[in-house]
C-alpha cells in the first residue's frame, strides 16, 4: 500500500507490517518471508501476480540487482508523492511535530545523468576475469560488471568501458577483500558541470604500479574530452 524510507514496499496483515523489496504501491505479489521480528517481517517477491497500474518498466537493465535506483519502476511524479509522505511521517511520528507545514517538493529538471561523482570497484566475475563495477547489495566481496549507468554523465560510460579493457590487460590483479591479495581497488570519477572537465583517481593496495598507471592516463585522455 505504500513505500517506506529506503524503497521497501509496505504491506500489512491485520496490524502486522511486512516490508517487501522490489514492489510499488498497488502491486499484488506472492512473497516469501525471509526475516521475522516481533514488530515486522521482511519478505522477497517470488512473483508479481498483478502489477500496479502505476508500475513502469525500469530504464536500466541492472536495476533488478543493483540496489542503486530502487524506485525506477515508479514514475518520477509518483516518487515525489511518496517522498513527501515519508518526510511528513518522519517529522510527525518520529519528530513529534504533529502536522508540520510542508511545501511541495520541487521536481528536478534533470532526472537522469545528474551525478558528478561516481566510484567503481575492481573485482572478478564467475570465470575469474577482471571486471569493474558495483557491489551486489549487502555484499562486500562480490562485484558485477557495469558498462553503463544512467546516473552518471554519458562520457563516463565510455570511460568505464576503456578502464575495464585496461584492467584486463595491464597485468595488475584486482584486490580481493577476503584474501587481501591483488592491487586494483577502486576507480573514482568526478566531473565539473561548470566547465566539463573531469578527473579520475585510481585507488590501489600499493603504490608500486610501475609504469602501468601512465598507460591508463594516456588511454583516458583519448577516451573522453576534458580529462584532467
Amino acid at each position: 500500500e505504500d513505500l517506506a524510507y529506503g524503497g521497501a514496499g509496505v504491506s500489512r496483515h491485520e496490524n502486522y507490517v511486512v516490508f517487501v523489496e522490489g514492489v510499488v504501491p498497488g502491486d499484488r505479489v506472492l512473497a516469501r518471508i525471509v526475516k521475522r521480528k516481533a514488530s515486522h517481517s521482511v519478505a522477497r517477491v517470488e512473483e508479481i501476480l498483478r502489477p500496479s497500474p502505476v508500475r513502469i518498466q525500469p530504464r536500466c537493465p541492472l536495476q533488478s540487482h543493483c540496489g542503486g535506483c530502487v524506485w525506477q519502476a515508479l514514475p518520477y511524479d509518483e516518487q515525489l508523492k511518496v517522498k513527501e509522505r515519508i518526510v511528513e511521517d518522519s517529522l510527525a511520528r518520529i519528530g513529534g511535530l504533529g502536522e508540520p507545514p510542508l511545501e511541495p517538493i520541487e521536481p528536478s529538471p534533470q532526472v537522469w545523468r545528474y551525478r558528478n561523482k561516481m566510484d567503481f570497484t575492481f573485482g572478478r566475475d564467475e570465470t575469474g576475469r577482471p571486471i569493474l563495477g558495483y557491489h551486489y547489495p549487502g555484499r562486500f566481496d562480490r562485484i558485477f560488471s557495469v558498462k553503463r549507468c544512467l546516473l552518471q554523465p554519458e562520457a563516463f560510460d565510455f570511460v568505464l568501458e576503456a578502464v575495464d579493457e585496461w584492467a584486463q590487460t595491464c597485468g595488475l590483479p584486482p584486490y580481493d577483500p577476503k584474501t587481501h591479495d591483488g592491487i586494483l581497488r577502486t576507480l573514482l570519477l568526478r566531473r565539473s558541470d561548470a566547465d566539463g572537465r573531469w578527473l579520475a583517481a585510481l585507488l590501489s593496495k600499493t603504490a608500486d604500479v610501475k609504469n602501468r598507471i601512465e598507460s591508463l592516463g594516456e588511454l583516458l585522455a583519448k577516451t573522453a574530452p576534458g580529462f584532467a
